[in-house]
């Protein structure tokens, strides 16, 4: 779907994500595309197989999103963890979840996890670890992988194709987890194809249209999040449809404001520039079609 879009779509606007100062960086859908396949050859040099489990912690950011998009497009399976949770529940579900590698944050997130993971009894296969942004001892960064990819498929063109020809729409997609919220939490399997089908419904309940821009800011491994904010980035026949990413604080709360064309609102602190959604949001406190035929979501 992300190669579709890109093709048609490809100059425009698919990602903002603030940098500070009210400033932006804008990804474009060719961007994205091209960061996504960076991130899944670069997961293959590093030894990622199809059906691996990948673990992935972290709040709303453009990098999230690359590394989701671009395990799923390894073939892998994308597993995201609540950064609501303490370290420890988070550490039990990567432990649960055998992931081999996983794309972390921060450093900050990286320490809390490894020091979470040595207090569990027993013992485990030893985890890649892979940086967001920022740099530590004993990780890579996401830009390193990329670079990885990059050299890759400047050596082979057809690294990425040969990736993809291993894999097809039922193979696995996502290991979704729940927060916890009602209980112990809980995963679930999803297939590429399942995931395709879902997102096919999605007009019939939110009719955007390619002027329209979502704010993301439930956290980044909820499934609305994640069909809502990757798999609205694909063509059907309503058109492409843009996203903010933003981080909310929990605690703070969101101006009403009516919305048309290009304007501002504030969050947290940081302003979000929300385009073309003739419509209001209203304020409260942040808590923690036909099927056009399958797919797979990569």
């Amino acid at each position: 779907m992300l190669e579709e879009t890109a093709a048609v779509h490809g100059q425009k606007p698919a990602l903002k994500q603030p940098s500070g100062g009210g400033k932006y960086r804008t990804y474009t859908w060719a961007e994205v595309r091209d960061h996504v396949q960076w991130t899944a050859v670069g997961l293959s040099t590093i030894g990622v197989e199809v059906g691996d489990i990948i673990a992935l912690q972290s709040e709303t950011r453009a990098e999230f999103y690359f590394a989701d998009l671009g395990v799923m497009a390894a073939g892998a399976i994308a597993a995201a963890l609540y950064t609501s949770l303490p370290y420890a529940e988070q550490a039990h579900a990567l432990r649960f979840c055998e992931a081999r590698v996983a794309l972390v944050e921060n450093p900050k997130a990286m320490h809390g996890l490894q020091a979470a993971l040595a207090a569990i009894p027993g013992s485990a296969p030893p985890i890649q670890w892979v940086l967001l942004t920022g740099t530590a001892e004993g990780a890579i960064s996401l830009d390193q992988l990329m670079e990885k990819g990059q050299r890759q498929l400047a050596a082979d063109p057809e690294a990425f194709e040969r990736i993809r020809a291993r894999f097809d729409d039922q193979a696995l997609a996502v290991l979704y987890m729940t927060s916890g919220a009602t209980g112990e939490p809980k995963m679930g399997l999803v297939t590429h194809a399942a995931l395709v089908i879902n997102i096919d419904m999605t007009p019939a309940v939110l009719p955007l249209t390619p002027d329209d821009c979502t704010v993301a800011f439930l956290p980044s491994a909820h499934i609305a999040q994640r069909v809502v904010a990757e798999g609205f980035g694909r063509r059907h026949r309503q058109g492409i449809h843009g996203m903010v990413a933003a981080r909310v604080v929990r605690g703070q709360r969101q101006a009403a404001v009516d919305l048309g064309g290009a304007q501002r609102d504030r969050v947290a602190g940081k302003h979000l520039v929300i385009e073309g959604i003739g419509q209001r949001l209203i304020a409260g406190e942040p808590g923690d079609g036909d099927r056009g035929g399958m797919r797979a979501a990569r």
